[in-house]
């Protein structure tokens, strides 16, 4: 038996299920679709009809010669190691903080009895261009 498979945007036509096997059907098609599209056989959902298939049995009770079946899931390629190691400023000395983070404006201002309220206006006006 011949199906399709619509994966996004692509079609992959004319893939061949032995109808005559009982067991193992289903994993095998996973495995070829697995090799088309780079989904991970642990996150494929195919789907027949809006149901999803998760038996040899539903495969081969609810699919038809020439039938489009639907797949669902995303590929995923290998992920590379960063190539510096990323490092926290925990775990910085001193000289190594100010040698790597910048002198910056500080981040608010000092409040001198009860003139929050002052320095939050401030800081506000300055915000705008």
């Amino acid at each position: 038996m011949k199906i399709h498979i619509k994966w996004k945007k692509e079609r992959y036509n004319d893939l061949e299920i032995d109808s005559n096997e009982t067991a193992g059907v289903l994993d095998v098609l996973k495995a070829q679709l697995n090799s088309l599209t780079s989904v991970p056989v642990e996150k494929m959902k195919i789907l027949a009809k809006g149901k999803q298939i998760k038996t040899d049995q539903d495969l081969l009770t609810k699919c038809k010669d020439g039938q489009t079946l639907m797949l669902m899931g995303s590929a995923t390629g290998i992920q590379k190691a960063p190539e510096q190691a990323v490092r926290f400023r925990e775990d910085m000395t001193a000289a190594e903080l100010q040698e790597h983070v910048p002198e910056a404006i500080p981040a608010g201002l000092n409040n001198l009895g009860n003139t929050c309220y002052l320095a939050s206006t401030i800081q506000c006006l300055r915000g705008i261009p």
